[in-house]
Order: C-alpha cells, then sequence, then structure tokens
C-alpha cells in the first residue's frame, strides 16, 4: 500500500497542514509491510511536504532515512509515529534475549541502525529553520518504547526509553545534537 501510495502523491503547493494515518482494519494484520527495495513513501513524503507547516505520519508507518531529506523551509510541527519495521523488513530492536542464567529478559534493545536514522532526523531538523517540535515515537508491542523529541522554542533534545526497552546513544549522533542545542541541551530519561 504504502508504494501506491508514494507513486501517487501530489499534494497542491497550498496545503498547510498534512496527515497520513495507517490503521489496519484486521488485528493480525498489525505489522506493516516494508517498501523493500526503496523507500519510495518516504523520498515522496520529504518531496511534496516542503511548504507544508504541520505534519503527522502515523499508523505505524515504515519509513526510512529519506523523509528527512530536503530543506523544510516552513514547518513548525512534525510528528512520526515510527513502525518497529524497517523499510528492509527487519526490525529497529533485537528481540528479548536471556540473561546468562538462563532467565528471560523481556526488554526490547532498539538496534544501533536506528541511530542512523536518527541521525538523518537531526541533521533535517537542522534545516528547519522555524521548527517548533519535531518528534519520533516507537511502540513495541502497545506499549512506548521510544520517543525523540526536538523542541525548537527550548533548543533542546529529549529522548525518552520505556520500560521494556534499551538504547544505546551512540557518539556520532550525541555530538550532532550537542552542535545543535549544547550539552546542557540534551536529556536522555530512561525508564527500568
Amino acid at each position: 500500500m504504502e508504494e501506491d501510495l508514494a507513486a501517487t502523491l501530489i499534494l497542491p503547493s497550498t496545503l498547510r497542514q498534512f496527515s497520513l494515518e495507517l490503521e489496519p482494519t484486521d488485528p493480525d494484520d498489525a505489522v506493516p509491510l516494508p517498501c523493500l527495495a526503496s523507500d519510495r513513501l518516504a523520498a515522496s513524503l520529504a518531496q511534496n511536504l516542503q511548504g507544508v507547516v504541520d505534519i503527522t505520519l502515523s499508523g505505524p508507518i515504515v519509513l526510512g532515512a529519506e523523509v528527512w531529506d530536503g530543506d523544510w523551509p516552513v514547518v513548525e510541527m512534525f510528528h512520526i509515529t515510527l513502525s518497529v519495521m524497517r523499510v528492509d523488513g527487519g526490525w529497529w530492536y533485537d528481540s528479548p534475549t536471556s540473561t546468562p542464567d538462563n532467565t528471560p529478559d523481556d526488554r526490547t534493545r532498539i538496534v544501533e541502525g536506528f541511530n542512523t536514522w536518527l541521525l538523518a532526523m537531526a541533521r533535517g531538523v537542522g534545516r528547519m529553520r522555524r521548527v517548533k517540535r519535531c518528534a519520533v515515537e516507537m511502540n513495541v508491542q502497545s506499549t512506548s518504547a521510544f520517543e525523540a523529541a526536538f523542541d525548537g522554542d527550548k533548543r533542546k533534545w529529549e529522548v525518552v526509553v520505556g520500560l521494556r526497552a534499551e538504547w544505546s546513544l551512540g557518539e556520532e549522533l550525541k555530538k550532532e545534537w550537542e552542535g545543535m542545542v549544547g550539552k546542557e541541551g540534551l536529556g536522555v530519561v530512561e525508564f527500568g
């Protein structure tokens, strides 16, 4: 479905608010199909949403880092509920593992590749001259696992890692975020 949407997405230049919500009609279809070969939907959204002020993409939705391409001259609000599935059909998290004493660990680990996606987001936010808030959230098994948000008014990045998730801030991403807001503008809260 995302491929069909990407192929037909042409928006009027006067559009100021855009909301896309992908919701499965059958609970068994709760995991969306990835776009696979390339992320035409993300590229199409990046191309067609440059003049939009308020953008909401939810579902959860499968999107590659290409969604952050472009200059974003007027965007003020941008929110994405990202699928746990990557464009290539893999997952943004590792399955729960066993601890050394063979007790199941019910925490999911968000994979390092997700930081590459967040790095593209940070660079996209850096080109958003009027941004007030830009956020991405990801839920695992209907539980909030991760949220990263940039507050343009406070010049602050805030990350919330959910109760059942583990995530590690990579050096390249940390450097990019701190370059935008300074060390005092980076807040990471972990529950668990």
